[in-house]
């Protein structure tokens, strides 16, 4: 009886180990479809992070560096558990506007409030065709094509 419960219980932490090294392999598996450039969310430490990948730093473990609105994440400041997902503005998100059809670029930084006919809208009510994060100046800069 004594080998059967010992049995039973060798069963069920490997059990308990496939199943964490299953989430891994997913968080891995995700994290490795972003490309520098891409614009990403994760949840940690109760708050919801939005940035943009600057470089993969160990594409055999999934980890990268995010630049998120208070400067360069360091791998170890994501937790492992956490899902790295697609970013999707959420209302109230502060956001990079503008249309593509333009002749002349126009952006603003505004507050994202919601879709309206397939196009995003800003606190204000007007419309655009695209939007991105806001994260910082520097990539501002980097999207309106700013040169010192």
């Amino acid at each position: 009886m004594k080998k059967i419960d010992e049995l039973k219980a060798e069963i069920k932490k490997a059990e308990k180990e496939l199943e964490s090294k299953k989430k891994e392999l997913e968080r891995i598996e995700k994290a490795l479809n972003f490309k520098i450039g891409d614009y990403v969310q994760f949840q940690a430490f109760g708050r919801r992070f939005v940035g943009i990948v600057r470089s993969v730093l160990n594409e055999k473990n999934g980890y990268f560096a995010i630049e998120v609105r208070n400067g360069i994440s360091k791998p170890t400041e994501i937790p492992s558990e956490a899902l790295i997902e697609k970013w999707q503005p959420q209302r109230g998100d502060l956001c990079i506007f503008w249309d593509k059809n333009k002749l002349i670029k126009y952006s603003i930084i505004s507050i994202f409030n919601g879709n309206s006919n397939g196009l995003f809208q800003t606190i204000g009510g007007v419309t655009w065709d695209n939007c991105i994060p806001f994260i910082s100046e520097k990539q501002y800069k980097e999207h309106i094509g700013y040169e010192n």
